[in-house]
């Protein structure tokens, strides 16, 4: 299966998750809780490939052709279909309204390799498979979006980390990170909106 090399290890995980600890609030306010653990995470995502006829600039313009002709991909959220971005300032995040061309989305290029992993290596969340939307669906609202051409359609996994943190009295809080920089990510269920944390 097609996998997105982690770059944030369980030493790394279980680092964040200590940072991310809560405490009383000037000893008063809220419960103290200690980080319980890290649980890896693969969640899936469509990659559609693309090709794309993209305005050059007016300078450009004037000393050469009039387009360029680029081809690329996007990821889109297996059931909301919304288009994944990636920065290292905010990490992952989806938008149902993208600006720009499909080439001007900026995602996991240049930060890291995919990989072929075994099926039975990947900790998956069953649902992603089960109600994911069908590549028709993915191709038409890329359509809708931009004015570019999808080719290919086909499944990514992308690492997470489940930070888990418990408090003296036994609830459980979940902070998810993606696991290519730890980044906090709002990953939403089937039938979720837009993440926008």
């Amino acid at each position: 299966m097609p996998c997105l090399v982690a770059h944030v290890d369980m030493p790394s995980a279980v680092t964040l998750g200590e940072r991310m600890t809560r405490s009383r609030v000037l000893g008063l306010i809220g419960e103290d809780e200690r980080f319980a653990r890290a649980e890896p995470l693969h969640r899936l995502v469509w990659q559609l490939d693309f090709e794309e006829r993209v305005e050059r600039p007016l300078l450009k313009r004037l000393f050469g052709d009039a387009h360029d002709e680029k081809l690329g991909a996007v990821y889109v959220h297996p059931h909301n279909l919304g288009v994944l971005s990636f920065t290292h300032e905010e990490g992952i995040r989806f938008d149902d309204r993208p600006t720009g061309s499909a080439s001007a989305v900026r995602d996991f290029d240049g930060v890291t390799e995919r990989h072929e992993v075994a099926p039975g290596e990947l900790a998956l969340e069953d649902d992603d498979w089960t109600k994911r939307r069908s590549e028709d669906a993915v191709r038409e609202s890329f359509q809708a979006r931009f004015a570019a051409r999808p080719l290919d359609v086909k499944p990514l996994f992308v690492p997470l980390w489940n930070l888990l943190f418990e408090t003296e009295a036994g609830s459980l809080r979940r902070i998810t990170v993606d696991a290519l920089i730890g980044r906090p990510v709002r990953w939403l269920p089937p039938g979720g909106g837009v993440s926008h944390p």
